[in-house]
C-alpha cells in the first residue's frame, strides 16, 4: 500500500513563517505515523538562549536537542510545544524577526583527496589500536526548491524512520529522517527500549552473511549500550539481531529491553555518542574526528528527544542537513554522512557507502533544482569538483 503523509496546510504556513521569523519549531513524524506534530516557542528577545533543564521541571514537553560533541558547559536547547500552527499564524504581521541562528552550512562539500587522506592515517593508526573511528563528510550545494517541498519528499520517502525538521538560535534550521533510537521510555510503566544499530551494507546484499567488519562494528555498539544500561542499575535483555532497511542499504539491528526508574535525559547525555556515530575507544575516536574532519558536526550525530506526556521519545541525528536561507527562497544546504574507519578500510569503498546513505535526502533537494548540481554517481565516486 502507497504511503501518504498528512500535511496541514497550516502547519506548512506556520513553519514558513517560523523561518523567515527565526522562531524556535519542531515539526515531527514518527515511525509509521501519518500525522505531522507541530509546536515552536518565543525566544526571549533579550536573551535568546533556549536553554532546558527537564528533570527539573517535569511538566515541560517539546523537543530537547544536544549536539553531537555537547555543548560546553553540556546542556540541552528545547523547544518547547507552548504554541500551535494557528497560534503562529494569528502573530500580529508586526511581529520583528528574532535572532538569527549562530551557525549555518558552509559553502563547500568535503574534497575526495582530503578524506582520501584521512581514512589512509586513520586506519593506519587504528591498526595499531584495534580501534574504530567514525569519519563523516559533507556534500554542500545550493537548491531553488521550495523547503515544503523538500519536507514533502524526505518525510514520505522513509515512513519507518523518526522524520524532523526544526531551528533554533543555538542549532540553526535542520531536516532529517533518522532510523536509529536511541531510547524510549515510559515514566508510568518504567519501560525502557533501544537498539544497537551499526554495521551498513548495500541493499541488495540482503540474506547473505554479514562480514566481519561490520560484525565487530556492531558488538562494540552493543556492548556500550549494555554497559551504560547496567550503570543505570537496570537488567536489559538483547534480541536477536535483525536487518533494518534505509533506502538502497540495510543496518544490523538488536532490539534492547529494560525496566526501572531511570534519570531519562542522564541516560541520554551518558549512552551518546554511541560507537555507532563516534568509535571506540571514546577518547581516541573524538582525538581523530577533531584532527581530521574539515568541518563542525553541530547537531549531526546528536540526539533529538521527544517528551510529550508519560513518554521520551530519543533519537541519533543522522540521515540529516543543516540548512540556511538564501534570500527570500534559496536555500544553502550541508548533508552528512558518515561511515566506521577500521583498520581494513579502504578509502573508495567508504565514499561510496556514505554517498549511499545520503541519496534519497539529496535528491529530496535537487528534484526540479535550477541550481547546477552534482549527480548522485559523481557524489559517490568523488570525480566532482567542490564548490569552493
Amino acid at each position: 500500500m502507497t504511503y501518504t503523509l498528512d500535511i496541514d496546510p497550516t502547519v506548512t504556513a506556520a513553519i514558513d513563517r517560523c523561518c523567515s521569523l527565526n522562531i524556535p519549531f519542531a515539526a515531527l513524524v514518527a515511525p509509521g505515523e501519518r500525522h505531522m506534530t507541530f509546536f515552536a516557542s518565543l525566544p526571549d528577545p533579550d536573551n535568546p538562549i533556549n536553554k532546558i533543564d527537564v528533570e527539573t521541571n517535569p511538566d515541560w514537553e517539546g523537543l530537547a536537542i544536544t549536539n553531537f560533541d555537547q555543548f560546553d558547559p553540556p546542556y540541552m536547547v528545547g523547544i518547547e510545544a507552548s504554541l500551535s500552527a494557528r497560534e503562529i499564524l494569528d502573530l500580529p504581521s508586526s511581529t520583528k524577526p528574532f535572532p538569527e541562528a549562530d551557525l549555518g552550512p558552509q559553502e563547500y562539500s568535503t574534497p575526495y583527496p582530503a578524506y582520501y587522506v584521512q581514512v589512509h592515517e586513520i586506519t593506519t593508526a587504528n591498526k595499531r589500536e584495534g580501534a574504530k573511528t567514525v569519519l563523516s563528510r559533507v556534500v554542500a550545494g545550493h537548491t531553488s526548491r521550495p523547503l515544503s517541498a523538500i519536507i514533502q519528499e524526505c518525510f514520505t520517502t522513509f515512513p519507518s524512520t523518526f522524520r524532523f525538521v526544526y531551528f533554533t538560535q543555538e542549532t540553526g534550521l535542520w531536516i532529517g529522517a533518522t532510523p536509529e533510537v536511541l531510547l524510549d521510555y515510559n515514566y508510568s510503566t518504567s519501560e525502557l527500549t533501544t537498539m544497537s544499530l551499526a554495521g551498513t551494507r548495500p541493499a541488495s546484499d540482503s540474506g547473505a552473511s554479514w562480514d566481519e567488519k561490520n560484525l565487530v562494528e556492531h558488538d562494540v555498539v552493543t556492548g556500550h549500550i549494555m554497559a551504560t544500561l547496567l550503570r543505570a542499575n537496570l537488567n536489559p535483555e538483547v534480541y536477536d539481531a535483525t536487518p533494518l532497511r534505509y533506502g538502497d542499504v540495510e543496518h544490523l539491528c538488536e532490539r534492547i529491553r529494560a525496566k526501572g526508574k531511570v534519570d531519562v535525559f542522564n541516560l541520554i547525555h551518558n549512552l551518546a555518542p554511541t560507537p555507532a556515530v563516534n568509535g571506540f575507544p571514546y577518547f581516541n575516536a573524538q582525538e581523530q574526528i577533531l584532527a581530521y574532519e574539515l568541518h563542525e558536526r553541530y547537531c549531526y550525530g546528536g540526539t533529538l528527544a521527544y517528551k510529550h506526556g508519560q513518554e521520551v521519545n530519543a533519537y541519533v541525528n543522522l540521515r540529516s542537513a543543516l540548512l540556511a536561507f538564501e534570500g527570500q527562497q534559496d536555500i544553502l544546504y550541508n548533508i552528512y554522512c558518515g561511515g566506521g574507519i577500521m583498520p581494513t578500510s579502504v578509502a573508495a569503498d567508504e565514499w561510496r557507502e556514505a554517498a549511499m546513505k545520503i541519496g534519497p535526502l539529496y535528491q529530496a533537494f535537487n528534484r526540479d533544482n535550477t541550481f547546477e548540481h552534482p549527480s548522485l554517481k559523481e557524489i559517490s565516486t568523488g570525480q566532482f569538483v567542490s564548490d569552493k
